[in-house]
């Protein structure tokens, strides 16, 4: 009994067993919030040409979206998004515990930082699927040779996750390419070579159209100083997940600090690996400066990079590297994580509570705000019908307004409320927000003041969550 406890597989699954137990404890107390929330109502609103159409919108390939169509589409409750993303992250988790050549104690500092346990795992994006990508990537690397069809395969299948690793999918597929062309293997370097152009028209036929339509895509040409000013500021706000409170110089300092000393530890095991990971973190870098939001689930993509990259990495000074980056990334990431176990996040499980015990089914529900709205609605179960008074669709997400899009005045407003009143026995105005000074706020005072609102049924009254919600009646005969 003495030796099976010393066993170290043993201790591995003892880690293993408490990461999963952990783990579900966040995913029961986890409220989605509206970029959840978006990907699951897609999956269940559009049939499968319609996902591929929306994309053009989103600026995401659609192997996430397809995935959530099939319990979507079932109707069972959205906690399942939550169960898959928990699901796809544990099986990378046990490779990293299983099938890595690092030590216990790196093993376990890796698993139970917030990469692993909570932003890929808890919070369902498709950045789970760039985690599992990565760990099978870095279970078959060694062996690319010997099985160049499933390593072309993964790469290829990675390419349809996220944006976010376009420089690590590149960078691979041309050095894989040149390794096959090297070695002769024409045969083998034909088929790769064809599989992943088919991925890559697939994913532009997807994500080309984004250009033009996403209104997240930065398309205004850079000039000298808005580029200096948004390399600081990206800077600022991607080193804050490795680093809080740091200025700019620092920030930008730190950045490069973890560029060339994660490639150099890891050049030193790998060649092939260092320069992988030196243009996956660059390509991470260029992306977020045409890109408007920094998240702590897209930057935790670098420390994930840096992992599966080095799972056969067991040499000192990577130990030691690996060990202070992922104590800076637990501490600086502790409070946040906390803060939405204790402090909830999101009103929407609340609102949506509220909504299927009093509001009637076959009523109206219009949208005044443009997509906070879309957390609490895959918690409603009544049977209702949805509209987004700026895009003028009948929708339960966001299609985002098209650049240089106009949202409606109140007078626009006001009108197509009372057109719906003459159709719709019950009318109600909801919206959500994410900060006191929104602007839906001022369209309801407006519509307050015209005598167009019978009455305030919710509001949400605790300033805890940073994501609050409303909902109105509409005057049948204003």
């Amino acid at each position: 009994m003495k030796n099976f406890i010393k066993n170290e597989k043993f201790k591995l699954y003892i880690i293993f067993a408490i990461y999963l137990f952990l783990s579900l404890i966040l995913l029961i107390d986890h409220k989605i919030w509206t970029d959840e929330a978006q990907a699951w109502e897609i999956a269940k609103s559009l049939s499968i040409p319609q996902i591929f159409a929306q994309m053009k919108y989103e600026a995401h390939p659609t192997l996430w979206y397809l995935i959530l169509a099939i319990p979507a589409k079932l109707g069972l409750p959205v906690i399942f998004m939550n169960i898959i993303s928990f699901v796809i992250t544990s099986i990378s988790v046990y490779i990293i515990l299983f099938k890595s050549n690092l030590n216990f104690f790196i093993k376990a500092l890796i698993i139970f930082n917030p990469t692993f346990i909570y932003y890929s795992s808890i919070v369902s994006r498709n950045y789970c699927l760039v985690i599992l990508f990565l760990a099978l990537f870095s279970l078959v690397y060694n062996q690319r040779f010997e099985k160049p069809i499933i390593y072309t395969i993964i790469i290829a299948l990675m390419a349809h996750t996220h944006l976010i690793i376009s420089g690590f999918v590149g960078i691979s597929a041309l050095i894989f390419l040149f390794e096959l062309l090297r070695k002769k293997d024409y045969k083998h370097m034909t088929i790769a070579f064809f599989i992943l152009l088919v991925s890559f028209i697939i994913l532009a036929l997807q994500l080309v159209p984004a250009i033009g339509n996403c209104v997240f895509i930065d398309s205004q040409p850079f000039t000298k100083e808005t580029l200096v000013s948004k390399i600081f500021d990206k800077s600022i706000k991607i080193s804050s997940f490795f680093a809080m409170n740091l200025n700019e110089i620092q920030s930008l300092l730190l950045l490069l600090v973890i560029l060339v000393v994660s490639t150099i530890v890891t050049f030193i095991n790998s060649k092939t690996k260092g320069l992988i990971l030196f243009v996956s973190i660059l390509t991470i870098y260029l992306i977020h400066l045409a890109w408007p939001f920094v998240l702590s689930e897209r930057t935790s993509m670098i420390f994930a990079i840096i992992v599966f990259l080095n799972l056969d990495n067991y040499k000192l000074f990577y130990s030691l590297f690996i060990t202070i980056i992922s104590i800076l990334i637990t501490y600086s990431n502790f409070k946040s994580i906390t803060d939405r176990l204790f402090y909830h996040f999101s009103d929407s499980k609340n609102f949506a509570s509220y909504i299927n015990s009093n509001i009637e089914d076959n009523s109206l529900i219009v949208f005044i705000d443009i997509d906070r709205h879309m957390a609490a609605i895959p918690y409603i179960n009544k049977n209702l019908v949805y509209y987004n008074i700026d895009e003028e669709k009948y929708n339960t997400f966001t299609s985002w307004r098209p650049k240089n899009g106009k949202m409606k005045n109140i007078n626009e407003i006001e009108e197509k409320l009372k057109s719906f009143s003459k159709k719709y026995k019950n009318v109600y105005i909801m919206y959500g927000i994410s900060s006191d000074n929104d602007y839906s706020r001022d369209r309801i005072n407006q519509l307050y003041s015209r005598g167009d609102i019978e009455t305030m049924l919710y509001q949400t009254e605790n300033d805890e969550p940073s994501e609050k919600f409303g909902l109105y009646k509409f005057k049948i005969n204003a």
